[in-house]
C-alpha cells in the first residue's frame, strides 16, 4: 500500500515541475493561421503553416533565445519553404497594435461598375514618422543636370500622406526638363500611392487615370488598382524622355514603378534585373512583440515575382546613370 502511495505522490507532484509553455509557440501558431488564411497562394500558405506547426512541435527554433535571432531563424525557414522576399518576421517590442491585426489601412470603395475595390493607403514601414522625416521621406537627391536633364533619386516610396509635399517639391524642381532620370537602384519599395504620385506627372492629363498596377487579394476577395492622377500631370514632363535606373537592390514598390512604366512604354529601364519581390504584403502583429509581413496581393497586370524586372538597356548598375545620361542627352 505504501508503494502505491509513493507512486501516486509522484504523479501528483510531477506536473508542478513541468516546463511552462514557450509563448513563442503561440506566435508560431498565429503565424500559421495567418498564412493559411491570407498568403497569396492558398496551397503555399498551407505548406508554410504546416512547416511552422512542425517546427513548434520539434522545438526547432529553441536554440535562438534572443528575440531578433529567433525572428531571423523563423524568417529563414519561411523563405526556405517558399522563396518569397516579402516573407519577413521582425521583433518590434512596444508596438501599439494588437495580435492578429495589420497596421496597413485599407479603404473599401466601389468603382464605376459597382465592383468592390480596395485602395491600399497604409504603410509597411515600421519606423516612426520622425525617423522617416529624417530621411527626407525617401527623396535622396534632386538635380538639374547639363543638357536640361532632371535627376531624382529615391531610397523608398514613402506613403503619399507623409511624402507628398517633398515629392511635389522635387517634381517641381525638374518640371521643365527635356529628359528625366529616376534613380531606383537602391530603392527597397514602400507604398503604392507614392508610386502613383511619382508616375502621374509623366502622363498627359487628357489620358485620364492610367492604370499602373492591379492586384487581387484572395483573403479579402477584393481587387486593387493603382492609377495615375490626371490632376498631378505636368505638361512638360508628360512629353519628357524618361529613364528609370534599376539594379539587384531595387525591390517591391520600386519594381512596381519600373514594371508599370516599361509595360506602358513610357520609360526606358536601364541597369540590371531587379530583385523579384512581387507579391504585395501587409504587416501583421503576431504577439510577443513580433510582426510578420504576409504577402497577400497577386498582380493581375503582369508579375515580377522571383524573376525581377529586366532592363531595356543592360549595363552594370554602377554604370546605369552614366549610360542613361548619354541616352538622355542624345535625345533617344
Amino acid at each position: 500500500m505504501r508503494a502505491v502511495c509513493l507512486v501516486l505522490s509522484c504523479l501528483l507532484v510531477t506536473p508542478a515541475f513541468a516546463a511552462a509553455p514557450d509563448p513563442r509557440d503561440a506566435v508560431l501558431e498565429r503565424m500559421a493561421t495567418l498564412l493559411e488564411q491570407r498568403y497569396v497562394d492558398e496551397a503555399q500558405g498551407r505548406e508554410l503553416a504546416t512547416m511552422l506547426r512542425s517546427a513548434a512541435h520539434d522545438n526547432r527554433f529553441d536554440a535562438a533565445r534572443e528575440p531578433q535571432a529567433w525572428a531571423d531563424a523563423v524568417e529563414a525557414a519561411l523563405r526556405a519553404t517558399v522563396a518569397d522576399q516579402h516573407l519577413q518576421l521582425s521583433y518590434e517590442p512596444g508596438t501599439d497594435f494588437v495580435p492578429g491585426t495589420q497596421r496597413e489601412q485599407r479603404v473599401a470603395r466601389q468603382d464605376a461598375g459597382g465592383a468592390r475595390m480596395v485602395m491600399r493607403t497604409g504603410r509597411l514601414d515600421a519606423r516612426s514618422v520622425e525617423q522617416i522625416a529624417k530621411t527626407n521621406f525617401g527623396v535622396d537627391r534632386v538635380e538639374h543636370l547639363d543638357g536640361n536633364v532632371g535627376y531624382l533619386s529615391l531610397s523608398r516610396f514613402v506613403p503619399a500622406d507623409l511624402s507628398g509635399d517633398t515629392l511635389r517639391a522635387a517634381i517641381a524642381f525638374i518640371a521643365h526638363s527635356d529628359a528625366v532620370v529616376i534613380d531606383l537602384r537602391g530603392n527597397i519599395g514602400g507604398s503604392p500611392d507614392a508610386v502613383a504620385m511619382l508616375a502621374s506627372p509623366f502622363f498627359a492629363a487628357d489620358r485620364g487615370a492610367v492604370a499602373l498596377h492591379a492586384a487581387d487579394n484572395r483573403a479579402l476577395g477584393v481587387h486593387d488598382v493603382v492609377s495615375t492622377d490626371p490632376e498631378g500631370a505636368v505638361a512638360a514632363l508628360a512629353d519628357a524622355r524618361l529613364f528609370v535606373l534599376v539594379g539587384p537592390r531595387t525591390a517591391s514598390a520600386a519594381e512596381m514603378f519600373a514594371f508599370a512604366l516599361k509595360r506602358l512604354h513610357r520609360a526606358t529601364i536601364v541597369g540590371e534585373t531587379t530583385s523579384g519581390a512581387g507579391n504585395g504584403g501587409a504587416r501583421q502583429s503576431v504577439g510577443e512583440g513580433f510582426a510578420l509581413v504576409v504577402p497577400e496581393w497577386r498582380s493581375t497586370t503582369g508579375s515580377w515575382e522571383r524573376v525581377g524586372v529586366a532592363p531595356d538597356v543592360v549595363v552594370p548598375a554602377a554604370q546605369a546613370l552614366e549610360r542613361a545620361l548619354v541616352l538622355a542627352r542624345a535625345g533617344t
